[in-house]
């Protein structure tokens, strides 16, 4: 499931969401690169990233 930008998911600090090929929502702070080789984003800014949490049991959805 997908975070939300509203406080408390999403970071103060967090300008950028991505979602890795293990399908992590990684929060980063500077613009990640793709890495194609890697197939996986890269921080490469340096700067502040986080995996997104999520509590797993509200993660349900029905079919809209």
């Amino acid at each position: 499931m997908k975070p939300e930008w509203r406080y408390p998911e999403a970071p103060d600090w967090a300008n950028y969401l991505v979602q890795n090929g293990e399908g992590y929502w990684i929060w980063y702070e500077y613009e990640p690169v793709f890495n194609s080789e890697f197939e996986t984003w890269h921080n490469v800014q340096g700067g502040r990233f986080k995996y997104a949490t999520y509590d797993f049991r509200k993660s349900i959805e029905k079919r809209p």
